[in-house]
């Protein structure tokens, strides 16, 4: 039988059709309401098949043949029949009898809820009513809102209740905020939106953090394998520092719009505290005079541009995430490194080489948490925040100075916003209001609500370590941070500080980071090389086997094992991965479209592959240029800070 591109679409509408009429069938005989139930469930289950047809990613753009032209227009048809029974259906639902228990909540959420997918929050009377019955039914995400609150007498949603249910759940950060049902008949309308919106704000938090690894893992692997010869050059070991200024006063610097109100007290103290700043804020800093002892980069998308004008020599070292943009760290000669590892992907890329030896830093997206966590590192027994808002004071996103070139505005009623960074990507979204430390309030976006928790967690965590810190918020305008008081300027015992040691000469008398000479880890990328060139020929064979239509199973076999010895394309293709995932996932896909699905897969692996073996070549140049030395053996596992 000849197959088009339309075969598997037509396929999954037969299996939508399908299912509506065995409903259709059962509601209209004598069948028991569990069996009219089930089929109601398979119904919505093979809908959301259906309309996740056909993924863009996937169509093929060629002319039609005669046979395709054919295949189009049956299921063209087949989707037209299948909206017409959902017409049915819908009234069906409308007017059918349900057990009293389900009735309401069959005929509010209709045919749209996705028993695999959507996640169902039920609360009160109806609890006890609906939650044997939906997990008899197999609805894989219920969360009984008594479970979540505070305590028995509160409506509160307990943040870190909800947040252990929804870790319980499978595969939580591929839920959409919009795919969340609250079932709550005995609250007001107001106390309903409210909780709602604390719901769908925490999904979405999970949503956005699964988009920023899709997002950066492109960049992670290239830059990574580009900054190693850098990094063996001119790398410190960041631990080494562990405790040096004990007792010290710090003082971590974002690029938010209070750093203007900041800048002349920071100036005034500078001789006596550790000044930490994130790298938007750098350009801002060093124009106001003041000379930072630690620069912290993070963002794999941020450029040199952030570097102009600033005299180099006058920055202690930049502490900087191994995927950290590879144009900026080869600028970066002036003065020591920092590297450290702040996610999974790289970290697993950079153990797998074995060339450095980092350690893991964590931080939840932010320079200023790398900043926070240096100054821990340090010792620091007082620590001061200042231009880390955490939301947009003024309706501004950054300080005079910083973040140069990105573009940013609010709607007139101040419920919205749009932001494009001249580094990245077009974002935008819902702004709520938090509570700022003037007492008033400050619009923040969900990314921003996630640094400042991130923030507060690391606090209570210092808190429960007992380390030797105590926290500051100079941030008038800014978002309270819980753990931080605010404080108008830094406390007088600043003022009776000695003058702090120099942060450069104690950086550059701490060890290097490699594990093993610069020739020895040409040698490793020759290897890592040759093995993606392998990949690459097995690639090709699986495409030209597919072309001829012949069997590529047991190549594909062999396959599998090479890109499991590839950790670099793995990474490079997450994007695809994860889209394939939840594709599959939602549609039961045929032999032929899954087919169609693995020959993209293999051509994405192949370009991959390709594109990381002039990485590697271009790797090894710049290694060929890093002076001999004799590598000391350093530990391979670093110990990770918290």
């Amino acid at each position: 039988m000849n197959t088009t591109e339309w075969t598997p679409r037509i396929a999954t509408a037969d299996r939508y059709l399908d299912a509506q009429y065995l409903l259709m069938a059962s509601a209209t005989g004598e069948s028991p309401i569990e069996e009219t139930l089930a089929r109601l469930d398979d119904v919505r289950r093979s809908r959301v098949a259906f309309n996740s047809l056909p993924p863009a990613e996937f169509q093929d753009t060629r002319q039609f043949t005669p046979g395709e032209a054919a295949d189009a227009v049956v299921f063209l048809e087949k989707r037209l029949q299948a909206h017409k029974n959902e017409t049915l259906l819908s009234r069906w639902l409308l007017a059918a009898e349900f057990p009293e228990e389900i009735s309401d909540f069959e005929r509010v959420h209709g045919l749209d809820i996705d028993p695999d997918h959507d996640i169902v929050v039920i609360a009160g009377s109806v609890s006890e009513k609906l939650r044997r019955p939906l997990q008899e039914r197999r609805f894989l995400r219920v969360i009984d809102l008594a479970d979540v609150i505070r305590d028995e007498n509160s409506n509160e949603i307990d943040e870190q209740k909800f947040l252990r249910a929804l870790l319980k759940m499978p595969e939580i950060s591929s839920v959409r905020p919009s795919r969340m049902h609250y079932i709550n008949n005995e609250i007001t309308d107001e106390v309903r939106e409210h909780h709602l919106k604390r719901f769908k704000d925490r999904i979405e938090l999970f949503y956005i953090s699964r988009n920023t690894n899709v997002l950066m893992a492109p960049l992670w692997t290239p830059n990574v394998l580009k900054n190693v010869p850098k990094f063996i050059s001119h790398g410190h070991d960041f631990l080494e520092l562990n405790k040096k200024l004990l007792g010290s006063t710090a003082v971590v610097i974002g690029a938010g719009p209070s750093l203007d109100e900041s800048l002349p007290k920071i100036a005034a103290v500078q001789d006596r505290v550790v000044v930490i700043c994130a790298f938007k804020a750098l350009k801002a800093v060093t124009a106001f005079g003041i000379n930072p002892d630690i620069v912290v980069c993070l963002d794999p998308k941020q450029k040199i541009r952030h570097l102009e004008g600033v005299d180099l020599n006058r920055v202690g070292a930049f502490a900087i995430e191994v995927a950290s943009n590879n144009e900026l760290v080869s600028v970066i000669d002036a003065c020591p490194l920092l590297p450290f590892v702040a996610s999974p992907m790289p970290g697993e890329l950079i153990k797998a080489i074995g060339a450095i030896d980092i350690p893991y830093i964590t931080t939840g997206g932010s320079a200023v948490h790398g900043g926070l966590q240096a100054a821990i590192l340090l010792g620091c027994r007082s620590i001061y925040f200042a231009g880390t808002d955490f939301g947009f004071p003024g309706n501004r996103l950054y300080g005079s100075g910083a973040g140069t070139g990105d573009q940013f505005a609010v709607s007139d009623d101040g419920a919205t916003y749009t932001r494009q960074p001249l580094d990245s990507h077009f974002r935008g979204g819902e702004l709520f209001p938090v509570p700022s430390n003037s007492g008033g309030i400050v619009g923040a976006s969900v990314e921003m609500i996630q640094f400042r928790e991130w923030t507060e967690a690391r606090i209570r965590k210092a808190v429960e370590l007992d380390e030797p810190s105590r926290f500051f918020n100079l941030c008038r305008e800014g978002a309270v941070i819980a753990g931080a008081s605010f404080i108008s300027d830094f406390d007088s015992e600043v003022l009776n500080l000695a003058q702090k040691p120099s942060i450069r000469e104690m950086v550059e008398a701490s060890s290097g980071i490699a594990r093993i000479s610069a020739k020895a880890v040409i040698s490793r990328y020759r290897s890592r090389a040759d093995r993606l060139r392998k990949l690459v020929t097995s690639c090709d064979t699986i495409l030209e086997k597919a072309a001829r239509d012949q069997d590529w199973t047991h190549d594909l076999q062999k396959l599998v094992k090479q890109v499991g010895r590839c950790l670099e394309v793995s990474t490079s293709i997450n994007a695809q991965l994860i889209k394939l995932a939840e594709y599959t996932g939602r549609v039961n896909v045929t032999s032929s479209e899954a087919d169609s699905l693995i020959i993209k897969l293999v051509r994405d692996a192949k370009t991959a592959a390709a594109d990381l073996i002039d990485v590697y070549v271009a790797a090894i140049a710049g290694l060929r240029d890093v002076p001999p030395f004799a590598a000391t053996e350093r530990q391979s596992s670093r110990s990770a800070i918290h």
